[in-house]
């Protein structure tokens, strides 16, 4: 039937889902009754809330009984507007000319309990430039208001039209460096019990494809939609500024309605927390979603842990710490590699739904287990959902007090005072393995590689000569490292140690024992030839 779903909402007692409906936009009511589910066909067609084809983006957000929706109005993917179409309020919509052929991104709905009346909608997007240089990207990101009790002006002005929308570009750049991120690709606001301390987390794109994210107050946002001058107006506002909330919109004072239909744009653009930039950005790497849980470790201390999508399937498990960000674990949710289409958190029961076009997966969002066997990688991943007893487990699944992480940690490595570099034997062996290799022959030792953070290495101490000792460098592949030798010589054989180096510690990660076979020469089959070309040829693998 070429219906593709784009709209799913909890709404007004049931479920209202909107579709394609063959390039005709159609809503339903889906009513549940006890076990039984009916579908209504609601009165008013799907325009303006889903899209006429699936490669085109709709929006949609539910505040109390209001449904709000961003979309196209038709099928030429013009007209572009924000719109509340259904509810207890009238509908209202902004202006085409408002936005310059705008990508919608995201709305959210910035709940204000002792202050109901001032509750707004914010509409994040990005849109054109009105004039760019060839060499300048011509897109800018920004973020829009409205107020939820706006219900439109009166008849000769602004009817039926938002009297309270203002519009401001979204920062994100180093400018030291000339980088400047305008590409906005996702959103995720992480509420707060006081709406002032919400945070937006915003994902962008440059136009060399890196990626990174900002993140801003809302109480900042908030600051600069009312203090900031509108763009190019220098007339004055007797009443109020323009885009304060009324109780009554038809009311408002004519010269700010005639101001805010040619000037909804303020002058002021929105910066980053503190003015501190972006909070990390990848070169080369680009990331399409991103959702942001908050999470109280071992210390009770609330930790802010990012979930970010790539472009080739896989998620990254981020920790915000000190305004930067640690890359605590990559994940891979499908057996094969394929995008990543939806991205939700269920921030209740810590659990991240991650859905492409054939299934959708329910991942942990702790994933201790994914650490390693040791007490020492279960500290060094940072993780604040994990903690340590007996094994690497979720805190919620533990009944140890706070601070037993670090306590833990402590105990592992003895009372004293810690000098740096500390050394520590995770690969606990009386005897290492022996491995014979033919002289002359080829051969390579491979490490594991448990964290992407560490340094690896690895030491060679001499068979005729167990004080000596020799610092061998090795190739990072996508989770080992490897050590080559091209040909078998008497100094190549003894005792060689895999060494990680992280965070000022030293752990022995595995060792092997090299011995010759009493001189015989060997050459390697053509099998093996290749597979060490092949490995030679693996591209070096970062997060």
């Amino acid at each position: 039937c070429k219906n593709y779903i784009q709209v799913l909402q909890s709404f007004n007692g049931s479920i209202i889902v909107c579709g394609t409906n063959a390039e005709k936009p159609q809503c339903w009511r889906l009513a549940v009754n006890c076990s039984t589910v009916t579908l209504q066909s609601s009165k008013n067609c799907g325009k303006g809330i889903a899209t006429y084809y699936p490669n085109q983006t709709s929006i949609s957000l539910v505040v109390e009984k209001d449904l709000y929706a961003a979309a196209p109005f038709n099928g030429r993917n013009i007209n572009l507007q924000l719109r509340r179409v259904h509810g207890g309020r009238e509908m209202t919509w902004s202006d085409a000319d408002w936005m310059r052929d705008p990508k919608f991104i995201r709305m959210s709905h910035i709940n204000r309990k002792d202050d109901p009346d001032n509750e707004k909608i914010y509409l994040f997007f990005m849109e054109r430039k009105p004039e760019t240089h060839p060499d300048e990207d011509p897109w800018v990101a920004g973020v829009a208001q409205v107020c939820k009790v706006d219900e439109g002006g009166p008849k000769v002005i602004l009817n039926s039209r938002w009297t309270t929308f203002l519009k401001a570009k979204l920062r994100c750049s180093i400018p030291s460096e000339a980088m400047y991120f305008n590409r906005l690709q996702d959103v995720f606001v992480l509420h707060s019990e006081n709406w002032k301390e919400s945070r937006v987390y915003g994902l962008f794109t440059s136009t060399w494809n890196s990626t990174a994210v900002c993140v801003y107050s809302m109480e900042e946002i908030d600051r600069v939609f009312r203090e900031s001058a509108l763009k190019h107006y220098t007339g004055s506002f007797p009443d109020h500024k323009p885009g304060m909330c009324v109780q009554n919109s038809r009311e408002t004072n004519r010269n700010i309605l005639n101001a805010m239909k040619d000037h909804h744009e303020v002058e002021k653009w929105i910066e980053p927390v503190e003015n501190q930039g972006l909070l990390f950005f990848v070169p080369h790497k680009h990331y399409q979603k991103i959702v942001v849980d908050r999470v109280r470790g071992t210390d009770a201390n609330p930790q802010n842990v990012l979930f970010l999508s790539t472009d080739k399937g896989t998620v990254h498990k981020v920790l915000e710490e000190n305004n930067t960000a640690f890359n605590m674990l990559e994940i891979h949710p499908f057996n094969t590699s394929t995008p990543i289409q939806i991205m939700s958190l269920d921030s209740t029961n810590k659990v991240l739904y991650v859905g492409s076009a054939h299934e959708v997966v329910q991942i942990p969002l702790s994933g201790c287990e994914w650490y390693g066997d040791t007490e020492l990688d279960c500290h060094f991943s940072k993780d604040p959902y994990c903690t340590w007893k007996d094994k690497c487990m979720s805190v919620s699944n533990s009944s140890l007090s706070g601070g037993t992480l670090q306590w833990s940690l402590s105990h592992l490595l003895g009372t004293q005072c810690l000098k740096f570099p500390k050394s520590i034997s995770t690969y606990i062996e009386s005897k290492p393995d022996e491995t014979i290799v033919p002289h002359f022959s080829r051969y390579y030792i491979s490490c594991p590689m448990r964290s992407q953070h560490a340094s690896y290495y690895l030491n060679l101490c001499h068979i005729d000569d167990n004080k000596k000792i020799r610092r061998l460098e090795c190739s990072h592949m996508k989770h080992e490292c490897v050590h080559f030798i091209d040909k078998m010589m008497p100094e190549n054989y003894g005792t060689y140690k895999c060494i990680a180096e992280e965070n000022g510690f030293v752990q022995t990660l595995k060792q092997q024992k090299l011995v010759d076979n009493g001189g015989r020469a060997f050459f390697p089959s053509t099998y093996i030839s290749m597979l060490l070309s092949a490995l030679i040829a693996t591209a070096t693998y970062h997060l």
